[in-house]
């Protein structure tokens, strides 16, 4: 009997432990659900990093033309991409860019953006990749008009 009573005793506490876990779980997410509704975090934080050039939409569109680039190739598979941060955003890069042909003189690029990506390549992958490899810290250079689309200028290491 006794025995009985030890073992209901161990699984109330068990529930009494399990119940107290959810609620802190549960205030934490109240806790970053309402962090998040900062207006200023809102303006600069995407999912592929933070930025006070650009808005998380305007790296979205970046992020979609690296994506489908990477789609083309049917090489493998992409892990991770991310912007690579505001200081890529110089004189110097844009001019760079210019000069690919992918430039438009009429229109040159006034901005930039730097992603980098990890990627697994096929058992199969050509196109000049190792088969069934690591790609880390990918490159991927955009260039854009003021207002105007994310070209995809450059990429590799």
């Amino acid at each position: 009997m006794k025995k009985w009573i030890g073992i209901l005793l161990a699984i109330s506490m068990l529930f009494a432990l399990a119940a107290c876990g959810s609620q802190n779980t549960a205030a934490g997410s109240q806790t970053e659900a309402a962090g998040s509704a900062d207006p200023e975090s809102e303006a600069t934080a995407s999912k592929y990093g933070d930025s006070e050039l650009y808005t998380p939409e305007e790296l979205e569109r970046a992020a979609d033309a690296i994506v489908k680039e990477f789609d083309s190739w049917e090489c493998g598979e992409l892990l991770s991409l991310k912007y690579d941060g505001d200081d890529a955003n110089t004189q110097e890069i844009i001019d760079w860019l210019n000069l690919h042909e992918e430039a438009d003189p009429t229109r040159p690029f006034t901005q930039c953006a730097k992603f980098v990506s990890d990627f697994h390549t096929s058992p199969d992958a050509e196109g000049g990749f190792n088969q069934d490899s690591d790609y880390t810290n990918w490159q991927w250079f955009l260039g854009r008009s003021e207002g105007g689309d994310w070209v995809l200028v450059d990429m590799g290491y």
